[in-house]
């Protein structure tokens, strides 16, 4: 089953860009179907704050002054959605005690000095020799799951060692993969 941005929503709050898909929209589409597909596996994609900060920057360039409030309500919005999310499935017997959720982002922001950072990603690479800064590169991971022990992780992980930390999540293997499993996020004695 694939549910994609293209699809004409359901609820009354516009889309901030054509060919996407607001948040709200992609939350109430799950609502409606993990209890009725059970499935083993999801993929679910917030991007109204980064197309909200991409937004603020378009406004900026047009020499409109950028609201940072409009980026933090996405986000907080975004922070609902996920506990919500983490609730349902708690409280489903179906994934209760056995599901795990993996929240990240796409990239990181600039961490060039530059008051406008926090709608610019890869601004950087004209700074920097065509690389990405380590603000861009820099992304954070919250893994919860059925026998992970809260900690804060201080090892270096790429979004490449994501599929084979789902997959050994999944228990299967990845011999394939270019990454490396993310051994905090398996259950202790795993």
């Amino acid at each position: 089953f694939q549910s994609c941005g293209w699809e004409k929503g359901i609820s009354v709050k516009p889309e901030l860009y054509a060919g996407s898909r607001v948040d709200q929209d992609s939350f109430l589409r799950f609502l409606q179907e993990i209890p009725k597909r059970r499935p083993r596996f999801v993929f679910v994609h917030f991007g109204d704050a980064d197309e909200e900060a991409h937004l603020q920057g378009s406004l900026a360039a047009s020499g409109l002054r950028p609201d940072i409030f409009k980026y933090h309500q996405a986000l907080r919005e975004s922070d609902y959605y996920i506990g919500r999310i983490w609730r349902l499935l708690q409280e489903d017997v179906f994934y209760k005690d056995s599901t795990h959720l993996i929240v990240t982002t796409d990239h990181g922001r600039d961490n060039l000095p530059d008051p406008r950072q926090f709608w610019d990603h890869g601004e950087c690479l004209h700074a920097n020799g065509g690389r990405l800064c380590s603000g861009c590169r820099s992304v954070f991971a919250l893994i919860v799951g059925p026998g992970i022990e809260p900690q804060v992780v201080r090892t270096a992980y790429t979004h490449l060692d994501l599929a084979p930390t789902i997959a050994a999540i999944l228990g299967r293997r990845m011999p394939t993969a270019r990454g490396r499993v993310i051994s905090e996020a398996l259950p202790k004695g795993t």
